[in-house]
This record gives structure tokens, C-alpha cells and sequence, in this order.
């Protein structure tokens, strides 16, 4: 094999080093069109899946900013952001092409409501807080709660112990698929409940042991008078045995 002079290993040498250079400058004008052009700049944020949060609340606390170049957009920062909203149980933030990013959401759904101090918490099934207002259309309203300097994003039961019991009573119904039929429940003396049912029906509750059967014995009553043509105005569930008083009437069931 010939060996190369010192002019051909020279002549190679300065062919590697301009390709070289030729790769680093290409490789630095792919990175400046990518990350500091305008090709590639944000024009369009779609919100996906928000009712309740409007669509320019997610985008202000995603911090994803029109013109800003796509793929310097952190999105993992966006998401952690977005959660941090009090509706907000999951998102996912993605680039849909070159000038549009999404961002899809899951809301926390609207559960129940806490009267206290003159104001209304609106909560989610778990007790997050997801709003305050001067009124709902979210039932049941618990009543004998103060939440005073409570604010959306907290949880009412992870943060005060002595409402467990209401929270088993709130559990048990949404399961069973029966809170929607309460318009009251009321925290009274000795851990006793009272509740309202549709219908205007009171129910002296008691504790909130056996909350299951409970629910599921104000069902069967419920049924068993209708089929009598018959209705009730309360039912006392604190009594042994429990008690059903007939709507206009002196008499009472057990």
C-alpha cells in the first residue's frame, strides 16, 4: 500500500476539517430556524374538555404564550401549572403542529355544596373545594360547617377530621347513586344528621353508622308507600324501631 506524502495527508486534513466545519455550521443554522424563527412560532392554543375553567384561564396559567417558538414551550411546566387549578383533575398538554398547541382537560364534576357563613363552597365528590359563591344549584347543601378561610383547591375532609362522618354519609349516597334524590343535610348535635330528601321528606338520620343500610331502608320505605298510594313527611331513623310518619295524617308506621 503507498504510503501518503505530507501534501496529501495535509490536503485530507484540511478536507475533514472544512466538512467539519460545514456540519457545525449547518447544524447551527438547523437549531437557530427551529428554536428562534418565526416558522415555528405559537399562533393558535385549542382548549379541550373545560366548562367550568375558561378557555383564557387555561391558557394564562399554562404560561404558554402566543409567539413563542413551539418547541421551547415547556409543556411538562404547563401541565403542573394547570393543575393546580381548583376544577382541573387531569390535563395534557401536546403540540399539534408546528403553530398549535392543545390543551385537554378533565373537570372535577360538581358533587355537593356547604353553606357557611353566608357564602357557598361548591365541592367534588372527594370534598375539593371548587368554587365559592353566593348561591348553588348544587345539591345537597350541607349545612353546620364552618369553612370560614377555606378557599377553592382545598379539601374540606383532609384537612378537618371531625367531618368524617359526613363524609361517609356523602361516600355512601353518591355510590349508591341516591345523593342526587338529597337537598339538605344538616350536621346536628351528638354527630346526628337530618336530612331533606326530595319530595320535601325530612329524615331524623342519626349517626352516621350503618349509613348504607340506612339509605338503602328510606328507598324500600319510600317504594313500599307508593305502591299504597301512600307518602311521607318525615321518617326518624334514630328511633328502635325506625319510624315513618304519613304525610297528613296522625298515624305513624314502623
Amino acid at each position: 500500500m503507498k504510503r501518503m506524502s505530507r501534501k496529501e495527508k495535509r490536503r485530507l486534513q484540511k478536507a475533514r476539517n472544512a466538512g467539519l466545519i460545514m456540519t457545525i455550521f449547518f447544524s447551527l443554522l438547523m437549531t437557530f430556524f427551529l428554536f428562534y424563527s418565526s416558522f415555528f412560532n405559537i399562533v393558535n392554543i385549542e382548549t379541550v374538555g373545560n366548562e367550568k375553567t375558561s378557555a383564557s384561564l387555561l391558557i394564562n396559567t399554562s404560561k404558554i404564550r402566543f409567539g413563542e417558538n413551539i418547541l421551547r414551550a415547556d409543556t411538562n411546566l404547563a401541565e403542573e401549572e394547570v393543575l393546580k387549578l381548583p376544577y382541573i383533575k387531569s390535563v395534557n398538554i401536546t403540540r399539534q403542529n408546528r403553530n398549535t398547541v392543545r390543551i385537554s382537560v378533565e373537570e372535577r364534576k360538581e358533587i355537593f355544596s356547604v353553606l357557611s357563613n353566608g357564602l357557598v363552597y361548591i365541592c367534588d365528590e372527594n370534598g375539593r373545594i371548587l368554587a365559592k359563591s353566593n348561591i348553588s344549584s348544587v345539591y345537597p347543601i350541607v349545612k353546620g360547617v364552618d369553612l370560614k378561610d377555606y378557599e377553592p383547591g382545598q379539601n374540606i375532609f383532609e384537612e378537618n377530621e371531625e367531618l368524617n362522618d359526613l363524609k361517609t354519609i356523602i361516600d355512601t349516597a353518591y355510590e349508591l347513586q341516591l345523593l342526587d334524590y338529597y337537598l339538605e343535610i344538616r350536621i346536628q348535635d351528638d354527630k346526628e344528621f337530618g336530612l331533606t330528601r326530595v319530595g320535601d321528606i325530612r329524615v331524623d338520620f342519626g349517626t352516621a353508622e350503618r349509613a348504607k343500610n340506612k339509605l338503602n331502608f328510606i328507598e324500600r320505605t319510600l317504594e313500599s308507600l307508593n305502591a299504597k298510594g301512600k307518602e311521607t313527611s318525615l321518617i326518624k331513623l334514630n328511633t328502635d324501631p325506625p319510624v315513618t310518619f304519613l304525610k297528613d295524617e296522625q298515624n305513624a308506621e314502623e
